[in-house]
Order: structure tokens, then sequence, then C-alpha cells
């Protein structure tokens, strides 16, 4: 009887492992994204990321229309872009290719995430979607 309660209790917990939910679990993810101004965009990984020597960044408008962007700094978590021919206070969509989570084997992937051109606006990228912030 108690080797059926152990097989029980044992089954219900992997069980509750089994539903832990996919955000929780290390996953290639942008943290948040700065527009610093004059076309230049600081982004924010959230795990430290290795970067293949064809990595580069799309930026497109709510119209879809694309905008040249330049990968002008990488570092192990972040990495800043430099776009020409953004509008003041409008809303942008980001991709960047060509990059993974560090130690990983998997191919190299994509990010993408939000930000609006007000320079020190903060577009945090969560699981719940964008918040904003000014930054301090």
């Amino acid at each position: 009887m108690k080797s059926m309660k152990f097989a029980a209790a044992l089954t219900a917990i992997l069980l509750g492992l089994a539903s832990i939910p996919a955000y929780a679990a290390n996953v290639l993810a942008i943290d948040e994204i700065s527009y610093r101004g004059k076309g230049v965009i600081s982004v924010e990984l959230e795990d430290d990321v290795n970067w293949s020597k064809d990595a580069k960044a799309t930026v497109k408008d709510s119209d879809g229309k694309s905008y040249p962007a330049t990968l002008s700094r990488k570092d192990d978590d972040d990495c800043r872009l430099t776009v020409k021919g953004l509008k003041e206070d409008a809303e942008y969509h980001v991709t960047i290719t060509g990059v993974r989570l560090r130690g990983s084997k998997k191919a190299f992937a994509s990010v993408s995430g939000l930000f609006k051109t007000t320079v020190g606006l903060e577009a945090h990228q969560g699981k719940n979607g964008v918040h904003y912030r000014q930054d301090d």
C-alpha cells in the first residue's frame, strides 16, 4: 500500500513538472529595447548569447516598410543598432538574426521585439507583451 501511495505521489510530482510553462526555461529573448536618439537603438537580451558572423538586424514600421539597420556593436548580452530614416515617437518592430544562447548547440536563430522612437523610453519585452517605462 505504501508503494502505491509513493508511486501516486511521484506521478503527481512528475506531471506537475511537465506543466511548467515554456517561458520558465532558458529561451532566446529580448529583455528591453531603448531608443537613444539619432537612429541609435540598444537591445538588451535576457541571457548571454553567441553571435554568428552573419548576424543582422531588420527594422519595420507598422505599415511593413523596412529601414536599413546596422549592428554597430555586439556584446555578451546586448547589441547596438544604427538605423536611418526612423520617425520620432513612432513604434517599430526589430528582428535580429544570427544569435543563440551561449553554450547552445542549436542552430542560430532570431529574436524580435517592439520599441518606440521616444528618447529615454524603455520597451520591456515580457510574456504579457511590451511595457514602456521612462528611463530615469
